[in-house]
């Protein structure tokens, strides 16, 4: 008896890129080019809405479609040894952006958190030693964590100190989330657009190298949460976007040690935690449905996963669309999963791919199911 065989990816992605292309009509692909004239400048996020980059290096800068690119001021009101370098994420509106820095209260190289409006220009968002953890698409609330919520008057060590999780109000109050019993410091990742979920991670156990595995987290509010399922024979599952309906967490999964191989996952209530396909992956963000999510593995490079297909190297995908470059590393993308954030060296794109039908995402999802149909 025969048994049955796959049809090679590239014919599938072949057949399923040409239905997607078909399925959008006269509509056009947009491509919008555009470099920053800084040393080693970096994009580091789009606006949930796809219309604005933000990025920085030695200043942070922010980019639209109308106006290009426009750099924001370094220095922090009030504090005169205070600096901003980084431009980290920018709302919908364009008119709140989260920025990283240090100021006279830093600690060493540690880094803290600043809120920038074209108004009041920068302020500090949260305390020392600070890590983003997502903006609302409205700007008025971001997460974050911190050592301390406060300035201090000591430095404490690694392993001293108070240590903070928390949702931060734009006006600079702080409600901390409940971390579960036995886990430790936990750290949002990513929010939902309305901020009423938040998905990150906690650490369950510090290896005899030092190494953190860290244990993912739901909150659907500061004091209730979930652990996503940790597979028996994973010793890690890390959060690292959630879709902005709050349903679905993405991230990636060790099986073997610290430094094995990871695979990429997808969770929701309705399926659980389920593993996707790809050598080496790791999902990055996800669309607002959860049906589109973009990674990269160590065969195809920068991926993305449409429903429950195998993943299409993302710029194979891009290509059927009319956008043929090949030398851009895509680092995000937009709620609706369809324009995409690159960047290749100095240089910067943004690209804006029309939106297939349902119609057309099923039948690709045919096409993928269909490898099972040729014979040996």
């Amino acid at each position: 008896m025969r048994s049955a065989k796959r049809i090679p990816l590239h014919i599938t992605l072949s057949i399923c890129s040409t239905l997607l292309t078909a399925s959008v009509g006269d509509a056009q692909i947009q491509i919008d080019r555009f470099t920053v004239d800084t040393f080693g400048a970096r994009a580091l996020a789009i606006s949930r809405n796809g219309q604005f980059v933000v990025g920085g290096h030695d200043a942070p800068w922010l980019w639209n479609s109308s106006s290009g690119v426009s750099f924001l001021p370094t220095s922090v009101a009030g504090d005169s040894l205070a600096f901003v370098e980084d431009a980290v994420a920018i709302s919908d509106d364009g008119q709140t952006i989260v920025g990283i820095g240090q100021s006279s209260n830093s600690c060493d190289d540690e880094t803290e958190l600043f809120l920038y409006s074209s108004d009041d220009g920068w302020a500090k968002l949260v305390g020392s030693d600070s890590e983003f953890g997502g903006l609302s698409a409205d700007g008025m609330i971001a997460a974050a964590a911190a050592y301390q919520v406060f300035d201090r008057d000591e430095c404490p060590s690694e392993t001293e100190g108070p240590y903070e999780s928390g949702i931060v109000l734009t006006d600079g109050s702080v409600t901390t989330l409940r971390t579960p019993e036995t886990l430790s410091r936990a750290k949002p990742a990513d929010m939902s657009s309305d901020a009423g979920v938040i998905a990150g991670n906690a650490i369950r156990e510090v290896t005899a190298m030092g190494n953190q595995l860290m244990q993912a987290i739901v909150w659907e509010s500061p004091l209730e949460f979930v652990e996503l399922p940790m597979p028996p024979n994973a010793v890690e599952v890390r959060a690292t976007a959630i879709s902005s309906d709050g349903q679905t967490v993405v991230g990636r999964q060790r099986n073997t040690d610290q430094f094995g191989p990871t695979l990429a996952f997808r969770w929701n209530r309705e399926h659980g935690l389920t593993a996707l396909e790809g050598d080496a992956a790791q999902a990055i963000d996800v669309s607002f449905n959860g049906r589109m999510i973009v990674g990269s593995s160590t065969t195809l490079g920068d991926v993305i996963w449409l429903d429950d297909l195998a993943p299409l190297a993302l710029t194979d995908y891009l290509a059927e669309f009319g956008f043929d470059d090949a030398g851009f590393q895509f680092i995000d993308m937009s709620d609706d999963g369809r324009t995409f954030l690159g960047r290749s060296g100095n240089e910067f794109v943004v690209v804006t791919v029309p939106e297939p039908t349902a119609l057309m995402l099923l039948m690709c999802g045919v096409m993928a199911l269909s490898g099972l149909l040729r014979q040996a």
